[in-house]
C-alpha cells in the first residue's frame, strides 16, 4: 500500500491514483468518464459496487464511490484514474461520562460538524449509556434495584410496572453499530441521512473530545479515522473487569469488547468489498473520578448513588494507587486479548491504550486541589510511564486539563488565557484558526460541573491527537508542532502530593507514613520512552516503593534516596530530607 502522506500521485506509468471516498479536483472541466472497470462490491454482497467515479456539480471533480480503474477524459486529454482501498484508523473510546461528553454543554461544537460529514473523512459510533449485551436482563437487575430503594434519578415504581424504560433505554447493542461505512448503501438502508452510524441519537457524545481527535488525526495524516465509542457515566473501573474464568458478564467491559468486535465484523465486510484497510487500531481510556473520591467512608463500604447503573456488585469505590493499577492491568490484558483484527490471514492486535488523565473530583472544580495526585492520578502516570510487560503499549495521551486551574476562579481564568495565547497566539489568530473566540475564563472551560464544556473538549481532542501521532511517529505535523525534540528540550520534573508543585530538597510523609513520589514529562508524548522511579541501596529498610507511592517504615530516618531514569539512562537522583505532617 502506498503511503498515505503520498495520495493523490502518478505512478510510473502515468496512472493517476486516488483511495475511496477521496474527492479529487482535475484542473480542466471533465468531459466524460470512460473504461470503467469496477473491482470493488457493495458491502456485505458479492454486486460489484454500481459506480466508481461520480461527477460533482463543478464539473471538476469526481468522488470515488467504488475501487477499480477508468479513463478520465478532459478538454486538453485523457487521465488514466486507479482508486485504491483507502487506510482506516479504527480508533475505540471507552471509560465514564468525560469520556463520551457531557449533553448539556454543547457549544461550540464546529468539530461536531466534521463527523457529520462524509466529506471529512471521519466516521463515528457511540454506544454507550446503558447499551447492552443482554436487554432483558438489564431490565430485571434495575428493576430489583428500585424495588430495593423505591426510585432512582430516572424512574419510580410506577414508571416501571407501566414498562417505561425510556431512561436509561437499555439497547441492544447491534442496533448501534453501522453495518457498513458506504454511505449511499447506508442510506439506502436506513431511509435517513447517515451522517452518524447509529441507529439512535448520538448528539450526546458528538458534544465531547472524540470529534476534535478525529479531525487533527486526519488533517496530519491524510488517513480515515472511525471512532467507536462505549462509555458509561458514573462507572469504576470493577465494572470494566473481565471474569476470572473468561465468562461474559454484562458489565461495561463486556459492553465494550461486544461493541468493539462488532464494529471489527463491519470492517471485515468493507475488507472484503475492497474499500478499506486496516491502517492502526487501538483505544482511549478516560475513566478514574468515581474511583478517586477521598472521602474516608468510601473505602471501606459499598456506594451506591443515583448515578449507579443498576447498584449490583459495584464492589467499594474509593480505590487506592495498587488497586487501580491491578484492575487497569486485567482491563487492559483482557481488551488486548478479546478486540483482536484477525481476518483474512491477517492479524492486528491493539497497538497502544491513551490514558485521558482525570481532575480529582475534590474542592471547587476550578481550583488546584482537583490536579492532586490521589491514588488514581499517581497510578495512570506510573501505568503510563511502565515500559514492562503488559503495560508497555500504555501512554498518557493528555493531561491538558491540569494547565486550567488556579488558586481563584480569576487565577484559573489567567492559566486558561496564558496557555491558549501561549499555544496559538492572540486571541485574534485563534479565532481566525477556530472560527471562535478564544477560552479566556473559567466559565469557558468547567463551570460547577465533573463535564467540561466544548472550548475544553475540542482542545483536548486536538492535544490527544498530536500527542498520539507523535507518539506513533505517523506524521509530520504542522502548525509548529515538532516530531523531534532536542536533549535539553525534555523536561522532567519530580511532584509531590498537590501535583503542581516540584519536588527538590524534601518530602512530607502524611499520617499515614505515605508520600506520593510523581515524575511528569514534557512533551508529554515522549513518557512511553519510559519514565523508572527506583528507591536507591541502602534505604530498602526503611521505605518500600510501589507504583508512585512511597511509604516510611522507619519514622527515625531522616531522609530518602531515589533515583530517576528516562529512556534507560540516569536522569536525575533526589535527596530528600524527610518530613512529617
Amino acid at each position: 500500500m502506498a503511503n498515505s502522506k503520498t495520495y493523490p500521485y502518478t505512478d510510473d506509468a502515468g496512472v493517476l491514483h486516488i483511495r475511496y471516498q477521496d474527492t479529487y479536483t482535475f484542473t480542466h472541466t471533465v468531459l466524460g468518464i470512460e473504461d470503467v472497470q469496477i473491482i470493488s462490491k457493495i458491502t456485505g454482497t458479492d454486486t460489484p459496487d454500481p459506480n466508481l467515479l461520480l461527477l460533482r456539480e463543478d464539473g471538476k471533480s469526481v468522488y470515488a464511490d467504488g475501487c477499480g480503474t477508468a479513463t478520465v477524459r478532459t478538454c486538453i486529454g485523457e487521465v488514466k484514474v486507479q482508486v485504491d482501498p483507502s487506510p482506516l484508523n479504527l480508533l475505540f473510546v471507552t471509560g465514564q461520562s468525560n469520556a463520551s461528553g457531557d449533553p448539556a454543554r454543547r457549544d461550540p461544537c464546529y468539530y461536531e460538524s466534521f463527523l457529520l460529514s462524509p466529506e471529512t473523512m471521519a466516521y463515528y459510533t457511540f454506544c454507550g449509556q446503558q447499551v447492552s449485551i443482554d436487554v432483558e436482563g438489564d431490565k430485571a437487575l434495575y428493576r430489583q434495584a428500585i424495588d430495593e430503594d423505591g426510585c432512582t434519578l430516572w424512574h419510580t415504581k410506577e414508571m416501571v410496572a407501566n414498562g417505561d424504560w425510556s431512561m436509561p433505554n437499555f439497547a441492544d447493542y447491534r442496533l448501534n453499530v453501522t453495518a457498513t461505512l458506504d454511505w449511499e448503501t447506508a442510506y439506502a438502508a436506513k431511509g435517513c441521512d447517515p451522517k452518524v452510524f447509529t441507529s439512535h441519537n448520538t448528539t450526546f457524545s458528538n458534544s465531547g473530545w472524540n470529534a476534535a481527535l478525529a479531525s487533527e488525526w486526519v488533517k496530519q495524516t491524510g488517513e480515515r479515522v472511525w471512532i467507536v465509542n462505549c462509555s458509561q457515566g458514573g462507572m469504576e473501573i470493577q465494572q470494566f473487569e473481565p471474569s476470572e474464568d473468561g465468562t461474559v458478564k454484562n458489565n461495561e467491559y463486556y459492553q465494550a469488547v461486544a461493541v468493539f468486535n462488532l464494529a471489527l465484523e463491519t470492517l471485515y465486510k468493507e475488507v472484503d468489498a475492497g474499500h478499506f484497510t486496516l491502517h492502526h487500531m487501538a483505544y482511549y481510556w478516560y475513566q478514574g473520578e468515581s474511583n478517586g473520591l477521598p472521602y474516608p467512608e468510601n473505602a471501606s463500604r459499598e456506594y451506591y448513588g443515583y448515578e449507579n447503573r443498576f447498584k449490583q456488585d459495584r464492589g467499594f469505590r474509593y480505590l487506592d494507587s495498587a488497586q487501580y493499577i491491578e484492575k487497569f492491568t486485567k482491563m487492559h490484558e483482557g481488551f488486548m486479548r478479546d478486540v483482536v483484527y484477525d481476518h483474512n490471514g491477517v492479524r492486528h492486535e491493539l497497538e497502544f491504550c491513551g490514558i485521558m488523565t482525570i481532575r480529582y473530583k475534590v474542592g471547587p472544580e476550578y481550583s488546584y486541589s482537583q490536579i492532586g495526585i490521589n491514588g488514581i492520578r499517581a497510578a495512570q502516570y506510573y501505568i503510563g510511564a511502565c515500559e514492562e510487560g503488559s503495560l508497555a503499549n500504555v501512554f498518557v495521551a493528555s493531561n491538558v486539563t491540569e494547565k486550567w486551574v488556579g488558586e481563584t476562579v480569576e487565577e484559573a481564568g489567567q492559566n486558561i488565557a496564558a496557555y491558549f495565547t501561549g499555544k496559538y497566539g492572540s486571541p485574534e489568530a485563534f479565532e481566525e484558526k477556530f472560527g471562535y473566540k478564544m477560552p479566556s475564563s473559567y466559565m469557558d472551560i468547567l463551570p460547577n460541573s465533573p463535564h467540561y464544556l466544548m472550548y475544553a473538549h475540542n482542545e483536548m481532542g486536538l492535544d490527544c491527537a498530536r500527542n498520539t501521532l507523535l507518539y506513533i511517529n505517523e506524521t509530520q505535523p504542522t502548525d509548529g508542532y515538532a516530531l523531534s525534540y532536542n536533549e535539553e528540550d525534555v523536561v522532567i520534573s519530580l511532584f509531590g502530593k498537590d501535583g503542581r508543585t516540584e519536588m527538590v530538597n524534601e518530602i512530607t510523609f502524611d499520617a499515614d507514613m505515605t508520600a506520593v513520589v510523581c515524575p511528569k514529562i514534557a512533551p508529554l508524548y515522549l513518557i512511553a520512552e519510559g519514565l523508572e522511579l527506583t528507591l536507591d541501596e541502602g534505604y530498602e529498610d526503611a521505605f518500600s516503593l510501589d507504583g508512585y507511592i512511597l511509604k516510611c517504615l522507619d519514622k527515625t530516618r531522616e531522609e530518602v534516596s531515589l533515583t530517576l531514569r528516562y529512556a534507560g539512562a540516569v536522569y536525575a537522583t533526589y535527596a530528600l530530607r524527610v518530613k512529617f505532617a
